[in-house]
């Protein structure tokens, strides 16, 4: 048991390349010092602690490290007007780290978003939201339906073929569903924000960035598709776009890894066109 923390203990300080200098890295240092030496252990050894008390040794430092990490998340967060997805990765990177912690509060926020149908959209007090669910939720929950037809019939068809691999593609087809329910669900409550110096730009859970306003060129209502071309960023879904920005100088793609290139021209379609076009001319500076 001795051996197996203090090579637990070395590994944590080979991934951390430093000694903890807080408290609470140190509690932290010591929770993953006892998760490493669990994994490193013999198999025997893993059984003698779980019919002793010899257990209390790991999850003891394992527990504060959880319990202090959540009540010191909890405090930062309370009083603040982020949203829930910052809440949450706030509260998180206080016990994982930071990329566990985006990752965790993007796939928390997702399955909440799947189950919250009441309460007002997440605008803060210095912004004006602007919503679009009303023009693009009617064809996501379509494309809804369409894909519960296809995976009852798929399921049946496979369960008469091969019952295990039903069932697999079964659960994997529920997941689907609920990340697909999560982002029909966050199109109604993370509308397009426009503060008194920059435009957050919103599309449910899949798009999140910030347009400053110098950065906008013009801003106009479209009718009809708007022409693609290089540098467009389409953020309306399955919806035509009915309002289009132009930028420069080019902003950085806000697509995983970059993908797509820089983007100097934003399509968007928002259930109130004009009043969103009028309130952005009228913020830009001359």
């Amino acid at each position: 048991m001795i051996g197996a923390i203090a090579g637990g203990a070395c590994l944590t300080l080979l991934l951390r390349s430093a000694l903890p200098r807080t408290h609470a890295q140190a509690v932290a240092f010591l929770a993953a010092a006892s998760i490493l030496a669990l994994a490193i252990m013999p198999q025997a050894g893993r059984a003698l602690l779980l019919h002793g008390y010899g257990w209390l040794i790991f999850t003891i430092p394992l527990a504060i490290h959880v319990l202090w990490g959540a009540a010191r998340g909890a405090a930062q967060v309370k009083g603040t007007a982020l949203p829930l997805r910052g809440r949450i990765e706030r509260m998180l990177a206080e016990i994982v780290p930071a990329p566990l912690a985006r990752l965790a509060a993007a796939e928390l926020t997702m399955l909440s978003y799947a189950f919250r149908w009441t309460g007002q959209p997440e605008v803060p007090p210095a912004a004006i939201g602007f919503s679009y669910h009303r023009l693009v939720a009617p064809m996501m929950w379509a494309f809804l339906c369409l894909a519960i037809i296809e995976i009852c019939i798929v399921h049946v068809l496979l369960y008469a073929w091969k019952p295990a691999v039903a069932w697999i593609v079964f659960v994997v087809s529920d997941i689907g569903f609920l990340y697909l329910l999560g982002l029909i669900g966050s199109l109604r409550h993370l509308p397009v924000l426009l503060f008194a110096d920059h435009l957050q730009v919103r599309t449910g859970i899949l798009f999140d960035f910030v347009v400053p306003l110098t950065a906008i060129t013009a801003c106009s209502v479209t009718f009809g598709v708007a022409p693609a071309r290089r540098g467009t960023l389409k953020a309306s879904l399955l919806a035509g776009p009915n309002v289009i920005l132009e930028v420069a100088p080019p902003l950085p793609s806000p697509k995983p890894f970059g993908k797509g290139g820089p983007v100097t021209r934003i399509a968007l379609a928002l259930d109130d066109p004009i009043a969103f076009v009028e309130a952005v001319r009228s913020r830009m500076p001359t």
